[in-house]
């Protein structure tokens, strides 16, 4: 998904799989996102994707594009996740034969004000968290309910912020 192109005819793929090439997929489009006819055809022939409101729909309604969207997703955890891996210097690098000594330790970011794992907050589902964000993880982390009028008043907001 390098570009909006490649975007776009990613998801025409996706819905002709899941719903065919025909009118009628296109008419089952408008029904399930409340798009107009024009741009249900335009995501079928990959002219342009749908816009944000759109695809969350077509998320929450189409299971071949919720899958594909978990499937970017958990890619890009694992990638973290060998990445912080990597970083903490880790099972991924290179044993001399069949000793417990790491052979050519390069660690680059071997201090420990680098390391991700030793910041809190800084696991992959966290990050580009905002502080309230973190705050309601952290208490549904621990099994206490969050609702709207707590954080409201716990953050001195309305209910609707």
């Amino acid at each position: 998904l390098a570009s909006r192109q490649a975007f776009a005819e990613t998801i025409a793929n996706l819905l002709r799989k899941e719903h065919g090439d025909t009118h009628r997929a296109v008419k089952q489009l408008m029904r399930l996102t409340h798009a107009s006819e024009r741009s249900a055809k335009h995501w079928m022939a990959g002219q342009h994707g749908p816009d944000t409101l759109f695809f969350l729909r077509l998320v929450a309604t189409s299971p071949v594009i919720r899958a594909f969207v978990l499937g970017i997703i958990e890619s890009q955890q694992s990638r973290l996740a060998e990445s912080s891996e990597w970083l903490r210097g880790g099972t991924s690098w290179a044993y001399e034969h069949g000793n417990e000594r790491p052979l050519g330790k390069h660690r680059p970011n071997s201090d420990p004000i680098n390391d991700l794992g030793n910041v809190p907050g800084n696991d992959p589902i966290s990050l580009g968290l905002n502080e309230r964000q973190r705050w309601v993880l952290d208490r549904v982390g621990k099994g206490h309910p969050v609702k709207a009028r707590e954080i409201a008043a716990h953050w001195q907001v309305s209910i609707k912020s």
